[in-house]
């Protein structure tokens, strides 16, 4: 099987390459980023713009069926919510509409918690609305994981406010507090990611929606 890969730089991405790598049933994994991806079975295609990303999708959705987008940024690195919407939610649904119009079955989104169209927070209600985008398109079957805070080690830090919130996701993570921030470990959104993605469609089904909570996600990724 082939597979195309958003984000593969990134915390949740750059886990999902190499349990990609690992899997037996994948035998080419695309990616499409601004850096080089090195592995065995990696073909990485290198763009500086993500506005030249959409016809790399296009030609390698005609022999994949998977398609995993861990492709996001934060409101603080893009520089307020309207270079967010442009960069990230932007972004995501060109990729999306890309890989629609190819052979892809199975379409994966990371999300966040608490993305609601309806929201009064911004970010989540951007993330909401691009969820809905994304089911709209009727994917054979569409992924949405909405991990909490993400704990890993990042190349690069993302900020006081999200050091702060990692740190206390890290202390309240194994405790009954845990609902607090709900963090995720980027390995075990990765693993879940995979393992759903590889599962056999169901047959009869039009189109199939799963969203994985964040205490799913850990739930599944300690069974894995």
């Amino acid at each position: 099987m082939n597979v195309t890969i958003i984000g593969g730089t990134g915390l949740v991405g750059s886990y999902l390459v190499k349990a990609a790598e690992a899997a037996t049933a994948i035998s080419t994994i695309n990616t499409i980023s601004r850096r080089q991806i090195e592995g065995t079975k990696i073909n990485s295609i290198v763009k500086a713009t993500t506005a030249e990303w959409t016809p790399e999708i296009e030609k390698l959705s005609a022999t994949n069926k998977v398609f995993f987008s861990a492709f996001g940024t934060t409101r603080a690195d893009a520089g307020g919510i309207d270079n967010f919407k442009k960069i990230d939610i932007d972004t995501n649904f060109a990729a999306a509409k890309a890989a629609k119009n190819g052979t892809i079955d199975t379409y994966v989104l990371v999300s966040t918690v608490g993305a609601n169209k309806g929201s009064i927070v911004p970010y989540l209600k951007l993330k909401g609305g691009l969820e809905d985008d994304v089911i709209s398109l009727g994917f054979k079957r569409t992924i949405i994981l909405r991990p909490g805070v993400l704990i890993g080690d990042r190349v690069k830090p993302k900020g006081l406010l999200n050091d702060l919130a990692v740190k206390v996701g890290v202390w309240t993570r194994d405790s009954w507090l845990f609902p607090l921030v709900k963090a995720t470990h980027a390995d075990e959104v990765a693993k879940v990611a995979l393992h759903l993605a590889l599962q056999p469609l169901k047959e009869g089904t039009e189109s199939e929606v799963r969203i994985v909570e964040a205490q799913e996600i850990v739930e599944l990724a300690a069974k894995l």
